[in-house]
């Protein structure tokens, strides 16, 4: 039997954090853990307190016993989340004043951790939830600070919920923890599909440090128990590192989020790296020469850029002829493409398309905003391609391009298993597919191109299902895991029916076959 795979350390840069007691192999469960609490985010939508499901803004229902906690009905008001506790106590808070917690969703967690310490205060779990890190000093009186004590600590004050031993830096440690260490979760859908992001606490998952370039894989599945995998190799002492930002982002997004969420400054390879691992995620054609890429001279900075500009007078420079530009120039031409990306309509392909040509003249192909400007176009095509009988070759062949552009950047910077990878891979395959089985039916190829292609998709297919096998069966990516895994089987069966029919008959052309055929002769097949 395998050891725990990993241990708890602690050093001056990471605090404590998570190692490899041994070496961990690529797909190995290094933890399963449900949350130590769950809530609302700070700026969520009316939600059931119980379930986690949206609530339709015009109409709230209540919890029949304290009035307060907005839940979906009686079966809900039973639920363990929202216990006989919080139930008690909130009922004791609106006789004294009216209380509406969907628009102070903000104090639901934070009161929640604050009930559970009051009443568990020797139970190990919530010693521990004080034991994470929170940067208390360095929040102090930012805005953050205030914003909390505005919209958390006055209204639980205004309305009795706190004691006359829990002072304000009790509730601000509190609220920091969360801040520091929630990871976001996706909250159940609706009948009609809608979710609410949601908050929850992992006593071991908080202890995984940052790095930009992970080596883990999280899933979250219905009940919310987190699934920590192994998403590549890690040797034994080494770091278990979970990606606090986005893989898609560029360094500046990443450093700015770290800085002002998490309160560090990330000095990891990518980060460190004015290329970013070679992607040029958040490099800029040079204007000057038109040949070169202007890269950070200090990726690692997180000041503002009109600080940067004081302090280091020329921080961005051409890889080519050395010309230097101003980190705020950066920006700026950075916030403009931004602002032309959330205003195209994502549903309108040549709009984008025009969008895409024009920032191409200023963006490397790379960029992390003609990377997202390229997924939308993915998913625009994708639409589609599923709503109309028989798409053209054009938008086939051009979402065939998007992925294939796409792909080796997110192999970089999210090697091994990885969500992105497989949903890509996924929208790669499905074009080539159609395309060929198009061109067989009509006899634009040969048997053996027509092959080819196949097998070639049959690896992508493949690839993508192995990717996607860690996701929650009932989640969005598991529900694609089954339909790529039923595509998978059929396609198999397509290509071993034309292998055979080449096999039996030596045609250079063939039409389609699909799952089902059965034998009407030897050598002869059923067209369905």
């Amino acid at each position: 039997m395998l050891c725990n795979p990993y241990i708890i350390q602690r050093s001056d840069t990471l605090g404590r954090y998570l190692a490899a007691s041994r070496d961990i192999k690529p797909g190995e469960v290094i933890l399963k853990e449900r949350p130590l609490v769950v809530g609302p985010r700070v700026d969520s939508n009316p939600i059931c307190l119980a379930c986690y499901k949206p609530l339709p803004l015009s109409q709230q229902p209540r919890c029949s016993l304290c009035l307060v906690a907005p839940v979906c009905g009686v079966h809900c008001e039973r639920s363990r989340a929202h216990n006989d506790t919080e139930c008690n106590i909130l009922k004791e808070a609106a006789r004294k004043d009216q209380l509406v917690l969907p628009n102070n969703s903000q104090i639901v967690l934070p009161l929640r951790c604050l009930l559970q310490l009051r009443n568990s205060s020797t139970d190990s779990k919530w010693t521990s939830f004080l034991e994470l890190e929170s940067h208390d000093e360095k929040r102090r009186g930012t805005l953050i600070w205030r914003d909390h004590q505005l919209n958390v600590i006055d209204v639980l004050q205004s309305h009795g919920l706190l004691t006359l031993a829990e002072d304000t830096d009790c509730v601000q440690r509190i609220c920091a923890i969360l801040d520091v260490n929630s990871f976001e979760l996706r909250g159940p859908p609706t009948k009609s599909g809608e979710r609410e992001r949601l908050r929850g606490v992992y006593l071991k998952a908080a202890l995984m440090a940052h790095d930009c370039v992970a080596n883990t894989h999280l899933a979250v599945d219905d009940d919310f128990q987190m699934t920590v995998h192994a998403s590549i190799t890690i040797p034994q002492g080494h770091p278990i590192y979970f990606n606090y930002t986005s893989a898609m982002q560029g360094t500046w997004d990443r450093q700015m989020h770290l800085r002002e969420g998490k309160y560090f400054d990330c000095t990891c390879r990518r980060c460190s790296d004015p290329t970013e691992l070679g992607t040029h995620m958040s490099s800029i054609h040079c204007v000057h020469c038109y040949k070169g890429l202007i890269t950070s001279t200090n990726p690692t900075a997180t000041r503002i850029p009109q600080e940067q500009a004081k302090q280091m007078n020329s921080a961005w420079e051409c890889n080519s002829c050395k010309h230097r530009y101003r980190p705020n120039l950066i920006a700026t031409t950075v916030s403009l493409a931004r602002c032309q990306l959330n205003d195209i309509d994502r549903s309108d392909a040549p709009a984008m398309e025009d969008l895409l040509c024009r920032l191409l003249r200023t963006f490397p192909p790379q960029h992390f905003v003609i990377l997202e400007l390229k997924q939308a176009l993915v998913a625009t095509y994708r639409d589609m391609i599923l709503q109309q009988p028989n798409p053209s070759r054009k938008i086939l062949n051009r979402k065939i391009e998007l992925c294939r552009d796409m792909l080796p950047v997110l192999q970089v910077v999210e090697p091994g298993i990885s969500r992105l990878q497989g949903i890509a891979l996924y929208e790669l395959q499905n074009p080539i597919v159609m395309l060929a089985m198009r061109e067989m039916d009509t006899g634009d190829t040969s048997s053996k191109d027509t092959l080819k292609r196949l097998r070639e998709a049959e690896g992508y297919l493949r690839e993508a299902v192995t990717q996607l096998l860690y996701e929650p069966t009932h989640s969005p990516e598991g529900q694609l895991t089954r339909v790529a895994m039923q595509d998978l089987k059929n396609l198999r069966y397509n290509i071993q029916n034309i292998e055979m029919m080449i096999t039996e008959n030596g045609s250079e052309h063939i039409s389609r076959v699909t799952p089902g055929t059965s034998k009407k002769k030897r050598g002869q097949k059923k067209k369905i």
